[in-house]
């Protein structure tokens, strides 16, 4: 769908583009399912994982253009003392969504993983999980906090037996506070930030989304171009020119490529769900924890994305870093390659 996606833009400059943001991404996890022929190459390859995120986060103290004024959760002061050095900064939302995918790797390396590595490693794991955390906190993004506590959850109903119960007390949680505060004004809470207003500023940009998956099904829009073409055909009444995406990753794929891409991309990610769950599943029944929590990791990383992609779609085509995606795609590959003895132990 990418050559066709190129071919029906009204907006080639901003289309291809893109279309090569996916292909980089693409060859990123040939790439890596390829290279990582072994269990040392593995090992390599996620505490590669663990740097990038690491190194992500650091950047945020110079490239983020931070807003404070979100949620008054976060002194002011605390942003005060980040100084913008780079010209094209990201925002926060944007990068909360793509760190929210690497963080799970750490707390299942220290999780499942803590007697099979060394004292570096542990370090590496433990300074990366709490400092990426830290940032995902800071960035006041509503969906990637979401999100971190469901990795936390899945992460302690994988670990230990009675990680269940973790699950009944959320949902008792959450029934606890909808009742106490109301439903519209949680929902409020929730979905709102300094782009999107609201449930029914939500609303009404997915309803363009859905009335673009209606008129363009089979060819999408062309990649990139989802304020112009909302701008022209469902325009905006309360925000013109300021809405840039579908803020749901599952529409825009769907708005992108047509339902024939959003086919293929859910193909891909649920044979990474699966086949995470099997390296899950055959890292327990065997004596090295580290094949565990890489599955446990895989298998967090991918829910992370299902759930902040439900209010965003900042992983996705139109950012740079969209390919991260890809690359643990490509880890999960390798690494089933090998527990299925595709690959030469080393």
């Amino acid at each position: 769908m990418l050559p066709v996606t190129a071919w029906v833009t009204v907006l080639p400059e901003k289309s291809i583009i893109q279309v090569l943001n996916v292909l980089v991404g693409i060859a990123m996890y040939y790439t890596i399912a390829n290279w990582c022929s072994s269990y040392n190459r593995l090992r390599i390859l996620l505490i590669g994982v663990m740097v990038v995120g690491l190194a992500l986060a650091l950047f945020s103290f110079i490239g983020v253009g931070w807003s404070s004024y979100k949620l008054p959760l976060n002194p002011i002061d605390i942003y005060m003392r980040f100084t913008e050095i780079v010209q094209d900064t990201i925002h926060p939302n944007i990068l909360a969504g793509n760190l929210i995918i690497l963080v799970p790797f750490g707390m299942a390396y220290l999780l499942f993983g803590w007697r099979n590595i060394n004292w570096l490693e542990r370090s590496l794991a433990f300074i990366s999980t709490l400092f990426i955390s830290a940032i995902i906190f800071l960035t006041q993004s509503r969906g990637a906090w979401i999100a971190l506590g469901v990795v936390l959850i899945i992460l302690l109903m994988l670990r230990w037996r009675w990680g269940w119960l973790m699950l009944c007390l959320v949902v008792v949680g959450a029934i606890w506070l909808f009742n106490y505060f109301g439903s519209r004004e949680l929902l409020a809470v929730i979905t709102s930030n300094n782009t999107v207003g609201g449930v029914d500023q939500r609303l009404g940009i997915w309803s363009r989304a859905i009335f673009m998956i209606q008129d363009f099904s089979f060819t999408g829009i062309g990649m990139g171009s989802f304020k112009e073409v909302a701008d022209t055909l469902y325009p905006f009444f309360s925000s013109p020119g300021r809405i840039f995406h579908a803020h749901n990753l599952f529409l825009q794929v769907t708005v992108d490529l047509g339902i024939p891409g959003l086919i293929a991309w859910l193909a891909i990610l649920l044979t990474v769900i699966f086949i995470s769950w099997r390296v899950y599943s055959a890292g327990k029944t065997s004596p090295n924890g580290l094949i565990t929590g890489i599955g446990a990791g895989l298998l967090c990383s991918q829910f992370a994305l299902i759930t902040h992609g439900l209010t965003d779609s900042v992983t996705w085509g139109m950012v740079r870093p969209g390919p991260f995606v890809w690359v643990i795609w490509g880890v999960a590959i390798a690494s089933f390659n090998l527990i299925k003895g595709n690959r030469q132990v080393m």
